[in-house]
């Protein structure tokens, strides 16, 4: 039985059909893959193409059996023959992820179709990654890339600006909103701001007016209030935890600056250099093992006493995942890892079993990258950043995963962090930014959510 879509849905579904290049920058959770399949349907295209991250290419054939209602054939590619038969046209919509689209490109390429559907576009962020230049071309217009062989091209999103508003540039210029070259739309809309270790963009304030227009123009940004949808409150904290810190200072103590060089560059959002970037490593794999064995034993404790009854756990070192999942395991809780070697299909039962049985599995232990895009885990209301991202969207996204439709209980996160280290302060810069990315999310539009970066960023 297909699913039946709420107004503000339908009203997506016809914006992306009324034109030939758009994207959808709802919250996470208010259904943009049901209004591009819809969309779909509205337009008729011979053939579809969607690109999607590797670990929610499952999702896509899923969701058209719950949302579609013209029977369309929905293959997950599994190799170059399901490109062939697509070519061929024994297949309406092929489903492939970001890799398989570079691989395949020279052929995508090289053959027009109907529709691209780009979900979770935030990865064509970088104008010049090979991902980007194979699929909106080396200048971002569609020209030689996939998109250029595309009748409609829709990109959806719900994080457009990942750590610089400049990367709303890629979409802007696909869209044909902007005819600048990179380098020229950086120097009209943005200002740089150069700090010691760090450069970062802030919106012109008098060029605001015309990016916030292109941007309504090519684009449809809601929350949760803007549909008159409703999400329990959320709240972040930080959890400190005792672990052994020794290596952590001996390693600091060997790169003097290494600290402050950290600090500095979170909080402009800009690039470490390339000549830290090993020591940086190191060190965040020291702190993650330094705290994933006192913190395994907390939630140990929590899950035991009924605190909490199921967990959603985000970090990034694999050691430290096998640490938490390890303990939890050995004392009587169930816990699965989502990490970058899991399987689709092994994705896809541990997110059910966490989400529809009761006695399933209990806990998640995720890869932030792998696990923290595309999943719904709403049977938890509580998550825990073993390890945060330095990039704010990133751990947005993470918490996402359990606040989105659907969740009816007050949401909690707990930024980890490794008592009387560096890591507390790291810690406490993250939580301030997720944060301040929920409370301008949760009210407003991102014209105006950029406003408010403005002006924060000239206080």
């Amino acid at each position: 039985m297909t699913e039946k879509l709420e107004q503000y849905q339908i009203e997506g579904a016809a914006f992306l059909a009324a034109n030939y290049r758009a994207s959808i920058f709802d919250e996470p959770g208010l259904g943009k893959t049901a209004q591009a399949i819809r969309a779909r349907e509205l337009v008729k295209p011979d053939r579809t193409l969607v690109i999607c991250p590797a670990g929610v290419r499952q999702v896509w054939p899923y969701q058209f059996n719950l949302w579609g209602r013209d029977n369309a054939r929905v293959v997950k590619a599994g190799s170059v023959f399901d490109m062939v038969a697509w070519q061929r046209g024994k297949i309406d919509v092929l489903v492939v992820s970001y890799e398989q689209a570079v691989g395949w490109a020279g052929d995508l390429a090289s053959d027009f179709f109907g529709a691209l559907i780009i979900d979770e576009s935030h990865y064509l962020k970088n104008p010049e990654a090979k991902r980007t230049t194979a699929i909106v071309g080396p200048r971002g217009d569609g020209v030689g890339g996939i998109a250029g062989f595309a009748s409609r091209v829709w990109t959806l999103t719900g994080t457009p600006i990942k750590n610089d508003p400049a990367d709303l540039w890629v979409p802007m210029r696909l869209s044909g909103q902007t005819k600048l070259e990179f380098t020229a739309f950086q120097k009209r809309f943005f200002k740089q701001r150069v700090g010691t270790f760090s450069i970062s963009n802030s919106v012109r304030p008098e060029a605001l007016p015309e990016l916030q227009a292109m941007i309504r123009s090519m684009s449809l940004m809601r929350t949760f209030d803007d549909v008159g949808e409703t999400l329990p409150p959320i709240r972040l904290d930080v959890l400190p935890v005792d672990g052994d810190s020794r290596q952590v200072v001996e390693y600091l103590r060997q790169y003097p600056g290494l600290s402050e060089r950290i600090i500095q560059s979170i909080e402009a959002e800009g690039r470490l250099t390339f000549e830290d970037s090993t020591h940086i490593a190191t060190l965040r794999a020291l702190i993650a093992e330094a705290k994933a064995p006192g913190y395994a034993r907390l939630v140990t404790e929590e899950l035991k006493s009924g605190t909490i009854d199921k967990l959603v756990i985000m970090a990034h070192h694999r050691k430290a995942i096998q640490i938490v999942a390890d303990h939890l395991n050995q004392h009587g809780i169930r816990a699965e890892t989502i990490v970058g070697g899991t399987s689709e299909r092994q994705r896809e039962l541990t997110v059910r079993s966490f989400q529809d049985d009761p006695r399933g599995v209990r806990v998640i232990v995720g890869n932030i990258v792998a696990a923290g895009t595309g999943l719904t885990m709403t049977a938890a209301c509580r998550l825990d950043m073993l390890e945060s991202s330095w990039t704010p969207a990133d751990n947005v996204q993470a918490v996402r995963r359990v606040r989105r439709k659907g969740q009816k209980r007050p949401t909690f996160a707990r930024f980890v962090m490794l008592s009387n280290s560096f890591d507390d302060s790291v810690a406490k810069i993250v939580t301030r930014k997720a944060n301040t990315i929920v409370s301008i999310t949760a009210k407003q539009n991102l014209a105006e959510a950029m406003a408010v970066a403005v002006e924060a960023r000239s206080n």
